[in-house]
């Protein structure tokens, strides 16, 4: 099932996504970069590395097939 989530400008809101989720980000404006976070749902200790994806996916924007990694 499909879900469209908009959320505004300096805000932000938490939706889970689970293993094997796409998730598109897509700026409606088209003038901002979009922040995102990530955390383990069971173990918030556990979150998202912005460095390390970027270095392991040798690239700074993200495209199809490529993996997201946490702070472990």
């Amino acid at each position: 099932m499909k879900r469209e989530y908009i959320i505004n400008a300096c805000s932000g809101t938490c939706i889970r996504a689970f293993a094997g989720q796409t998730i598109t980000v897509i700026d409606l404006e088209g003038g901002q970069v979009v922040d995102f976070f990530a955390e383990h749902l069971e173990n918030p200790e556990e979150f998202l590395s912005t460095g390390v994806t970027i270095d392991c996916n040798e690239a700074l924007r993200l495209k199809l097939g490529d993996h997201i990694y946490s702070n472990l």
